[in-house]
């Protein structure tokens, strides 16, 4: 984000940090399949040449992100949501509702594209289509702008390799797992800390450094996975729920009056990536045009 945060150990919020450092060439073309980079010699040399001439959108959308990234924080301050369940589950809220999409309308996307190129994945979200590391990456990003420590974290269902992003973070020394795609919660195994559970769901949590890669921010997860503290339960969640629901009905109009605010954000948003896209045809990637 715009603001430095320790908890990024010094790979920062963009996407791109890690590999400008090592090639100082500007935006990396990526692929990620079953957490795997794949790597297309001719899609490469073709994203040289394109790479500068596209700066300025990448930058833009950049700043777009960031300026709802704060915009959203100040919702969060205006109800007085602190701790991540509650922000969690106004988020999730929201986001079902299409306050973050430029139609007003969102909807997972399965069919999309296994690849996002160098751009921070939540700003897909926009698009009113996104999946997993999408919303994920967004929850992680408003956290960490809100001073709350974060990081996406990279898990698998009965699967090989990691097919699942979601949030963890900490706060007044509780530990959270959180999944804002299927807005449930998890817990770690009292016997295994790399097990996360939940009703009769399971969760393993796979190797977080690849990840960082492709700019899914997994860096802090270890440090988050592997402490002492308590983790936040079904009781929490079920205890937010009842007072989102509350906040949600008595600031209707707040929160009606925050996507009026943002909505040329979203749209502006969309229409960069559009831009980008068009850029890069070797890039399977779906953005609908208003």
């Amino acid at each position: 984000m715009q603001k430095e945060n320790k908890n990024l150990y010094n790979f920062g919020n963009n996407p791109r940090d890690f590999t400008n450092v090592l090639l100082k060439l500007g935006h990396l073309n990526y692929c990620v399949i079953g957490g795997l980079l794949i790597w297309n010699i001719k899609h490469i040399i073709k994203w040289i040449s394109d790479c500068k001439l596209y700066d300025k959108e990448y930058e833009q959308l950049d700043q777009i992100y960031n300026d709802f990234i704060d915009n959203y924080n100040n919702l969060n301050r205006t109800l007085e949501l602190q701790n991540p369940m509650d922000i969690f589950v106004m988020f999730s809220n929201l986001l079902a509702l299409g306050y973050f999409s430029k139609d007003m309308k969102f909807e997972f996307d399965d069919n999309d594209s296994i690849l996002t190129f160098g751009i921070n994945m939540g700003t897909v979200v926009f698009t009113g289509e996104a999946v997993c590391r999408h919303i994920a990456t967004m929850l992680t990003d408003i956290f960490l702008n809100y001073n709350i420590e974060a990081s996406n974290l990279s898990v698998k269902y009965d699967f090989l390799i990691s097919n699942h992003l979601i949030t963890t973070a900490i706060f007044q020394n509780k530990k959270y797992f959180l999944d804002p795609t299927n807005f449930t919660i998890f817990v770690t195994d009292a016997k295994n800390r790399k097990k996360l559970i939940c009703y009769d769901e399971e969760l393993i949590v796979q190797g977080n450094y690849l990840c960082s890669l492709f700019g899914m921010n997994c860096l802090g997860a270890s440090s988050i996975i592997n402490n002492d503290l308590e983790c936040a339960n079904l009781i929490d969640f079920k205890r937010s729920i009842k007072k989102i629901k509350r906040v949600f009905s008595a600031n209707l109009d707040i929160i009606n009056q925050f996507y009026n605010d943002n909505k040329e954000l979203y749209r502006k948003a969309n229409d960069k990536l559009l831009v980008l896209t068009k850029s890069m045809p070797y890039i399977n990637f779906n953005i609908k045009q208003n």
